[in-house]
């Protein structure tokens, strides 16, 4: 038998037509979904995004990792917090 650690994501990326950087580029957003726990997270950079998908990559399904117990993620079904 094969076993696969493969994980899956779920990716939303959005371009805010009325924003941009100071630097004067177009403002991308996005947010990545972990399918197997449905933790979220929101990001505005590649670099943030890779980093949830790393995170995964070292944690594995069950997301029962330390390195998780300080971080602002998310279930699908939590409200999001306001800032």
């Amino acid at each position: 038998m094969i076993v696969s650690n493969a994980q899956s994501f779920i990716v939303r990326i959005w371009w805010e037509s009325d924003l941009t950087r100071p630097d004067g580029r177009s403002l991308w957003r996005g947010r990545v979904q972990h399918v197997a726990s449905g933790r979220t997270q929101g990001f505005q950079s590649l670099e943030d995004l890779l980093r949830f998908i790393r995170l995964w990559a070292e944690v594995g399904d069950d997301g029962e990792d330390d390195c998780y117990s300080n971080r602002n993620f998310h279930t699908a079904s939590e409200k999001k917090p306001t800032a």
